[in-house]
């Protein structure tokens, strides 16, 4: 439900029916925000600060086919300060423990790594990831079929965490038993670094009973010495040793050394075979995952067809979005940077088409995990393309020429059983929209005397207006003190297109406080509408906070006592830490 479609006075309703049940904050699984991301990033300072556990961004690449805008000719320059500002911000948010990985292309991969080594002190790795097996054409050079994904981090004991086994390698685990999936595999290595000079350590046998069957091994200890175990068991009735000896008769080794040998010993199984020798094999069992390499050329990693097809399928149409990535190579640059965590915080202000909030959600889907994830998009496809895209693989895991496809059991919405047949998870996604630039000059009241700049020589004129007219006569132009007095009403012209119309359009101003403040909101109050107040409660810090935003031209000081009184406010108790109230009042 967009509830952004409803009323304003049912949005209000509706939050105060949610806070009842919900610590709101905790509740929200993402947030979309429509701005320039250096101004967000600016509004997230306070309220994320070092809670961010993976940063995922996918800049402009600063080519032909994706160029920025710049003046006076300085590409590469303007290129540099704007991915420069922006790491420098975020690396306020990024948590002491977590990873930031940026994508790029051969024409500013060089630049990008020394811009994100200045901002973060560790490079943790840099993977080619080949995104288009074909290959894109260059004149006079090579097709070019890779880009780069580069990993930074703030802590060098930070680790860069394990991919998911692959479908080929977990068939290898055919066995179950109590304790999970197995193969059988032989315990002496097998081919380079194999022999007893290589690893002495790993050169010591088991004692194997041939009428039970049972294996042990024997009390021991190894002689630096002699490079040598010393044994202190004997072989007991119908007992043998078995040493890893290679087919050649040569002494080998095994896998690996008596410590980790002792503590799976009940994995152990010796087996004869034809030749009347015998083997030992152990339960090798799937480990946490794989470690991922620097050259990740998987075909799902094509961005052409998990990418640009997958956007065809969501939205039934051709080209909505250029270039967007490969749904599974975020995926698995955002597991190795740190979303295995299931509540991972995840953010990406170069949000483009949405793909990090699809990985999030499909990772969630996958291991019913609550990472959240906050994007941060400027382009006007953030309306027509980014939030639809989420709204739209919330509701199902799988579309088809713009439909969602049902789920394998189900050939009707109908489910007797609950479960959603389009795989739909439960979201609750905040968006926010920012102001920009462009408002904020077009609602400066410059109150000064403007001819007096006329008067002035020309050299003087832009310093005029710069430094005294912009810096002091416009002050007042926005959000003054007696704007709080009726905070409900706050409005700015916002511009409606390009051509400079706008329309005066209502302005959060209890959402902008609480962002700047850094609050974590709980529980809301919102009784605006009828009574002309809304309270607002939540953590500051590790401080409980009470903020009470009321008309002051309907709600006076009698009438907020009443309030406190009505809901058992005590303001001036321990009740709350700190507490915010706007207007004049007695404190």
């Amino acid at each position: 439900m967009d509830t952004s479609l409803y009323p304003p006075a049912y949005q209000q309703k509706l939050l105060s029916l949610m806070s009842e049940a919900v610590d709101l904050d905790d509740s929200i699984n993402g947030v979309l925000i429509h701005s320039d991301n250096f101004q967000a990033l600016n509004l997230l300072q306070a309220r994320y600060r070092e809670q961010v556990k993976c940063i995922y961004i996918d800049p402009p690449y600063n080519t032909s086919a994706s160029e920025i805008i710049y003046k006076n000719g300085y590409k590469h320059s303007s290129w540099l300060s704007l991915v420069d500002n922006r790491l420098f911000l975020s690396k306020n948010l990024l948590a002491d423990d977590g990873i930031l990985c940026g994508t790029i292309d051969d024409l500013e991969q060089k630049v990008f790594c020394q811009l994100l080594e200045q901002n973060f002190p560790y490079l943790a790795g840099v993977v080619a990831i080949r995104i288009k097996p074909s290959g894109r054409p260059i004149p006079n050079g090579f097709a070019l079929s890779h880009e780069y994904a580069v990993f930074v981090k703030k802590m060098e004991a930070t680790s860069i965490s394990r991919l998911s086994h692959s479908e080929e390698q977990k068939a290898r685990y055919r066995e179950n038993d109590e304790k999970g999936a197995f193969f059988w595999e032989m315990f002496r290595k097998a081919g380079s670094n194999s022999s007893r000079e290589n690893r002495p350590t790993m050169f010591y046998p088991f004692f194997l009973n041939e009428k039970t069957g049972v294996l042990r091994l024997p009390e021991m200890e190894f002689d630096a010495e002699k490079n040598e175990y010393l044994i202190y068991d004997k072989e007991g009735d119908e007992e043998i040793s078995i040493y890893p000896i290679k087919d050649d008769g040569k002494e080998g080794r095994w896998y690996f050394g008596l410590d980790r040998a002792l503590e799976i010993v009940d994995e152990f199984r010796a087996t004869k075979k034809d030749d009347g020798k015998y083997y030992i094999y152990y339960r090798r069992r799937p480990n946490e995952g794989v470690q991922p390499t620097t050259h990740w050329s998987d075909s799902k990693y094509s961005a052409t067809e998990h990418g640009t097809a997958l956007l065809k399928n969501i939205f039934g149409t051709q080209e909505v979005f250029s270039y967007p990535k490969s749904i599974y190579a975020v995926e698995d640059c955002l597991l190795v940077s740190g979303a295995k965590e299931t509540t991972a915080l995840i953010l990406d202000y170069f949000a483009g088409s949405g793909t990090t909030a699809h990985a999030v959600i499909n990772l969630n889907r996958e291991d019913g995990g609550n990472r959240k994830y906050m994007l941060v998009e400027q382009g006007e496809y953030f309306d027509t393309v980014l939030k639809p895209r989420v709204q739209k693989v919330i509701y199902s895991k799988e579309w088809k020429n713009g439909k969602p496809v049902l789920g394998e059991q189900k050939s009707d919405l109908s489910n007797d059983s609950g479960e959603n047949p389009r795989h739909g998870v439960s979201q609750m996604v905040k968006v926010l929209k920012l102001e920009s630039y462009e408002d904020t000059l077009n609602n400066l009241e410059l109150k000064g005397q403007m001819d007096l700049a006329l008067d002035l020589p020309k050299q003087v004129q832009e310093d005029y207006l710069l430094r005294y007219m912009l810096a002091e006569e416009s002050k007042s132009s926005q959000l003054s003190v007696h704007d709080f007095q009726k905070p409900f009403d706050y409005e700015l012209n916002i511009a409606s297109d390009s051509a400079g119309a706008y329309v005066p359009t209502k302005i959060d101003l209890i959402e902008t406080f609480n962002y700047l403040l850094g609050l974590r909101v709980q529980r809301v109050t919102d009784d605006r509408e009828k009574r002309g107040y809304v309270l607002v409660e939540g953590r500051l810090n590790d401080e409980s906070c009470l903020i009470v935003w009321r008309d002051c031209t309907r709600v006076g000081y009698q009438e907020i006592v009443h309030v406190f009184d009505q809901f058992n406010i005590h303001p001036n108790s321990e009740q709350y830490d700190v507490v915010y109230l706007n207007g004049d009042h007695d404190s």
